[in-house]
């Protein structure tokens, strides 16, 4: 019980000397949402997001469930990931790259008090994300 308590205020001295964060997650190119958890005890730290889209180029032109799941590291206000996505039904003529299920990318953040926003692109698939949130 006293290794459990040790651990838990240790655990909670940590948390309070990082800066977390939260953030809704939108993507334009297929109107995605999601949720996106940062955890940066100083200047390096890691993320993980997760969204959800639907393209839709015209009715017959169209890609169901994308499913993006993106973990990366931050230095300061940069971060870099690798991105893992999953398609469902799919219909119409889209560029090669479009359906490959792994791409990277390449992030900003920007702080203003506990307010954060991020904005992350994805060179390889030309994906752009913006993350808007808090940190505690």
């Amino acid at each position: 019980m006293k290794l459990i308590t040790i651990y838990c205020l240790l655990l909670f001295s940590i948390e309070l000397h990082s800066q977390n964060a939260l953030y809704f997650v939108y993507q334009p190119c297929d109107m995605g949402v999601g949720l996106r958890c940062d955890y940066q005890p100083k200047q390096l730290g890691m993320y993980g997001s997760m969204a959800y889209g639907n393209y839709r180029v015209d009715r017959k032109t169209y890609s169901d469930d994308h499913l993006k799941t993106s973990v990366g590291v931050l230095f300061e206000n940069y971060s870099f990931g690798v991105n893992y996505h999953r398609f469902g039904e799919t219909a119409g003529i889209y560029p090669k790259n479009t359906f490959k299920p792994i791409s990277i990318e390449m992030g900003l953040k920007i702080s203003i008090n506990s307010f954060c926003t991020c904005l992350r692109f994805d060179p390889i698939k030309f994906e752009g994300t913006w993350d808007v949130g808090f940190s505690f």
